[in-house]
């Protein structure tokens, strides 16, 4: 069983190779994040204060993370397109995020950037994704 996660970015921003790789990077990120609990260990007067960070994941994820992180990377048109995509994933009950950035750099007003799908199963994502070209 193959599993791989997908980052499907908005062409349309005509962001820098390294703008479009951070925002990349959050997506596949956030996809984990999202599903995490951060958790308190000790008091605030301890010296040696623990924070936990305790992330529910399937075993899709755990896959991926124990094997080669395979991740592909898309594009679509414009912002509706990605909204589209994300509700087709989320619909699916595909583990899937949106990155909204907030123009402190780029942009020129706040706007989804980007959405990672997965990890999952190959062929689940492939359902909504396959079409899409390679950025």
């Amino acid at each position: 069983m193959e599993i791989k996660q997908v980052i499907v970015a908005r062409k349309d921003l005509n962001l820098r190779k390294g703008k479009w790789m951070a925002q990349a990077a959050h997506a596949s990120m956030k996809v984990f994040f999202d599903r995490s609990k951060t958790y308190w260990e000790g008091t605030i007067e301890e010296p040696q204060l623990k924070i936990i960070l305790k992330t529910e994941i399937t075993e899709e994820m755990k896959d991926w993370m124990d094997g080669n992180y395979k991740k592909i990377v898309v594009y679509v048109e414009n912002n509706s397109e990605l909204l589209r995509v994300y509700n087709q994933a989320k619909d699916e009950s595909l583990p899937c995020v949106l990155v909204r950035d907030e123009a402190l750099t780029e942009l020129k007003e706040p706007g989804f950037t980007c959405c990672a799908i997965g990890p999952a199963k190959e062929d689940l994502i492939d359902k909504i994704t396959r079409e899409l070209p390679l950025l």
